[in-house]
């Protein structure tokens, strides 16, 4: 009995990470269809996101029991730092090409981790896992050049989003790091996020040239922005990363691209060709193949760990 209790309590964790990871994905998706809906160019959307959602996050952290330190600042210095800097490049790509382009790229982020893994997390990579990674990659060039430059895409956007691609990488893994290490979720997000915002703001401040340019529906958006995507999506992300393992939390980054698809034809009348279509339906069997492989070896390891000898 004493044993049953400890693995009951994990597997109640686990669920309620994988609760808590999803609904943080479903913001996640719908955080580029709201940068694209407002009418104000992305240094102006960041300069209001960080105004009105810092002191939010704050707010919510405090309430949560979260406690800052300078030593969780300097922990939290570079995931800060890589959080402003790939929002600014992440919102700019958003305006300068569809939101099922600059979503499917991003969502080459399991790609990535799983090409990690193996060295950071001393995960096994298999053949077939390599071969999947390269599929992906040929569904994203299917996706990008089977848009062009023409109506809502662009290759200026496609290339931002893949820049922003590789240090939201950096920035999820580390974040994954700190949290296993025990650091508490709430007080790590939003030390991030101050750190996030004196990054990111002063540059948007001298580039933003229509601050003054927001106005009816866009205010309605950044709240949205702030409280889905800011305080759920990276609060409740944060806080399940302690509970999964780190190529589940990128499974799950997979239902993104089917949000932001979804949300985006509902309210922006934005439409993929058959071609973008082929190209990522690619995308995703390759990467949840990736994903799913990965869990399978990793519970597999589990067992034989747990079995007798």
């Amino acid at each position: 009995m004493t044993t049953a209790l400890p693995a009951a309590r994990q597997r109640t964790a686990g669920e309620l990470g994988l609760i808590a990871a999803s609904i943080a994905v479903f913001f996640w998706g719908l955080g580029p269809v709201f940068v694209r809906a407002m009418d104000v160019s992305a240094p102006t959307v960041i300069v209001y996101r960080f105004a009105l959602g810092t002191p939010a996050i704050v707010a919510v952290s405090l309430a949560l029991g979260a406690r800052f330190s300078r030593a969780l600042f300097r922990q939290a210095l570079l995931p800060g730092a890589l959080f402003g800097v790939t929002l600014i490049i992440g919102f700019e790509a958003v305006k300068n090409t569809s939101v099922a382009n600059a979503t499917l790229i991003s969502n080459l982020l399991p790609v990535l981790v799983v090409l990690v893994a193996r060295f950071l997390y001393n995960e096994r990579i298999r053949g077939r896992q390599y071969v999947a990674v390269a599929a992906s990659l040929v569904g994203i060039v299917v996706v990008v050049l089977g848009a062009g430059n023409s109506g809502e895409a662009g290759l200026w956007g496609d290339f931002l989003a893949l820049i922003s691609l590789l240090i939201w990488t950096v920035y999820f893994l580390r974040t994954k790091r700190l949290r296993d290490a025990g650091v508490d979720s709430w007080s790590l997000i939003a030390t991030i996020t101050v750190i996030a915002a004196a990054v990111a703001v002063p540059p948007c401040l001298l580039i933003a040239d229509d601050l003054g340019a927001v106005q009816g529906d866009d205010w309605w958006f950044l709240v949205a922005m702030v409280l889905g995507p800011g305080v759920l999506g990276h609060g409740l992300m944060t806080w399940a990363a302690r509970h999964l393992e780190v190529t589940v939390a990128a499974l799950l980054t997979l239902a993104s691209p089917v949000v932001s698809a979804v949300a985006a034809w509902l309210w922006l009348d934005q439409r993929m060709s058959g071609v973008q279509a082929i190209g990522a339906s690619i995308v995703l069997v390759s990467l949840a193949a990736i994903t799913i492989n990965a869990r399978v070896e990793s519970v597999r390891a589990a067992t034989l760990s747990e079995a007798p000898d």
